[in-house]
C-alpha cells in the first residue's frame, strides 16, 4: 500500500501492483531491511524525487445488495526521477 496525496490535496492509500516496485522492496528485505525502515526510507527518498504514479483498475464487482458494479484504484506502475533503484539506502 502506498499513501500520497494528488495535487489537489485528496488523500489515497492504494494498492501497489508495480512488480519492479515489488522486486525493489523484497531485495532491500533480503538485505535484512524490515518493513518499517524500508517505508520510512523510501517516503524520505521518494519526497527528493518527482514521482509519477500510473493509477489503473481493478476488476469489476458488483457488491452484494447492489446492481451497481464498482471498480478499486491501484498503482500499477511507479515512475520518480531520479529513479528510485538508483538512490542508496
Amino acid at each position: 500500500m502506498l499513501e500520497f496525496s494528488d495535487m489537489k490535496g485528496e488523500n489515497y492509500n492504494l494498492k501497489v501492483t508495480d512488480l519492479a516496485f515489488e522486486e525493489f522492496c523484497d531485495d532491500l528485505q533480503g538485505k535484512g531491511m524490515n518493513d518499517g525502515k524500508i517505508g520510512l526510507n523510501l517516503q524520505r527518498k521518494l519526497n527528493d524525487c518527482e514521482v509519477f504514479l500510473r493509477i489503473g483498475t481493478g476488476r469489476a464487482l458488483t457488491p452484494r445488495g447492489s446492481d451497481k458494479p464498482y471498480c478499486f484504484l491501484i498503482i500499477t506502475a511507479i515512475y520518480s526521477f531520479p529513479n528510485y533503484f538508483d538512490v542508496s539506502f
